[in-house]
């Protein structure tokens, strides 16, 4: 069994309590329903999202995977009707930008059919298409075939630059998210396993769309030292990230 528990919390006290403006301001039992309060939370941002209002991406530490690997299936189909589309960044055979393309694909595959042929949908797919036409030399996996067939649009997501490429591809598809009134949830599991340059890289484009209002939230579970990976890694890290502690009971 295991509890979920804020920094601040004492450790028995199961619960989730997030004390944040930015935050889901949820309050949710855990101790062995720690599943439906994670359910909770990211229904709550879901729906904040969709609304333009701002939130707190959510870390949790000291994860158990099994856990996390029974939300992603239950998200895809709860949050669907909330108007968030999941997708999972598989980084266990993948580097961090190429799970990160595979999981924008999917999510822009599955927007409605006139939302899928919009500009800011078709511009999310462009992007994608030179991002990985100019950083596949760096990122092998990126090299593989993709279901996008769509011309490049030059100057977008492909000056070389990793950290303003990435956060032009998500940006892009938070445009797009945003165009359709949904929004993007993005699902990591062992977020520990991303190495430093490509940490600082993921927070850069977090907080890229955050700084537009984009409806892009992200759900990581990761070791206990995250939390100081990610303050080293950007120093205003601390504003756009909510923790939460998953401990043994």
């Amino acid at each position: 069994m295991h509890v979920l528990t804020t920094m601040n919390e004492q450790r028995e006290d199961p619960r989730i309590a997030i004390q944040s403006p930015r935050s889901t301001h949820a309050l949710a039992h855990a101790g062995d329903r720690s599943l439906d309060a994670l359910r909770l939370l990211a229904s709550i941002a879901v729906q904040r999202c969709v609304a333009g209002r701002s939130v707190k991406h959510l870390i949790v530490m000291g994860q158990d995977s099994g856990l996390f690997n029974d939300l992603v299936p239950l998200l895809g189909s709860e949050l669907e009707d909330l108007g968030g589309t999941a997708v999972a960044l598989d980084l266990r055979d993948q580097t961090m930008p190429a799970a990160l393309f595979n999981a924008l694909q999917a999510a822009l595959l599955r927007l409605p059919p006139l939302a899928a042929t919009s500009e800011a949908s078709l511009r999310a797919r462009r992007a994608l298409v030179g991002f990985r036409h100019v950083h596949r030399m760096h990122f092998g996996d990126l090299a593989s075939e993709s279901d996008i067939d769509i011309a490049i649009e030059p100057g977008l997501a492909d000056s070389g630059d990793l950290d303003l490429d990435l956060a032009a591809v998500l940006e892009s598809a938070g445009l797009a998210m945003q165009a359709a009134g949904r929004s993007l949830v993005l699902l990591v599991d062992r977020l520990d396993r991303v190495e430093d340059r490509l940490l600082a890289a993921l927070i850069g484009m977090l907080h890229a769309c955050s700084r537009r209002a984009l409806p892009v939230w992200l759900l990581a579970a990761g070791s206990q030292d995250i939390r100081q990976r990610i303050g080293e890694a950007r120093p205003y890290a601390e504003r756009l990230f909510d923790y939460v502690r998953q401990e043994p009971r």
